[in-house]
């Protein structure tokens, strides 16, 4: 006789549901955790609608507000901008972004860096060697251990992030010259 399946929760069945009506398979999207809120928006992000209200600052700061996201409302699928998600959805599904429009992660400032330095970028970034970033980095660095000495955190945040893309300059350069393999 054939054993009969194990059980299957509630919330396993209504995460199947929604995962059917979006058309996807778990391992094509991350879930939005309120307990670990950090995700990598250059995959899709599947945010439940009891987790929606932790969600949606995190959200709005990492996508742009006219981005099409879709939602499940009432059990039907539909386009939402990200603007306006609604916050009694049973879940919003949010694309990946492309590395150069995820300016919030590591790999968009990376992204972004290279597209910068490309011949289709920014013609001031195209001329810039170490030695001509070398005045801007140690203005940085300064600027940091001003924040340091004046416990400005807000301050300490910005120029950690100033430092880090002066870093990303720097090695796009070193990669583009070969510097780096």
């Amino acid at each position: 006789m054939p054993e009969a399946p194990e059980p299957r929760s509630a919330a396993s069945t209504s995460l199947d549901r929604i995962l059917a009506a979006l058309d996807l398979e778990p391992w094509q999207v991350q879930a939005f955790d309120p307990a670990y809120p950090r995700f990598d928006a250059q995959r899709p992000l599947l945010v439940l609608g009891a987790q929606a209200e932790a969600a949606r600052p995190l959200v709005r700061e990492r996508y742009r507000p006219d981005l099409e996201a879709r939602v499940i409302v009432d059990g039907e699928v539909r386009a939402t901008k990200v603007a306006t998600l609604p916050l009694d959805a049973e879940a919003w599904l949010l694309p990946a972004l492309p590395p150069e429009a995820d300016t919030r992660s590591i790999a968009g400032l990376r992204g972004v860096m290279e597209f910068l330095f490309s011949p289709e970028g920014c013609p001031w970034d195209r001329e810039q060697t170490h030695a001509t970033l070398r005045p801007y980095l140690l203005e940085e660095a300064y600027e940091l251990v001003d924040a340091i000495d004046r416990d400005d955190m807000p301050g300490l945040r910005e120029e950690i992030g100033d430092i880090l893309a002066q870093m990303f300059m720097l090695t796009t350069i070193a990669d583009l010259g070969g510097a780096f393999t």
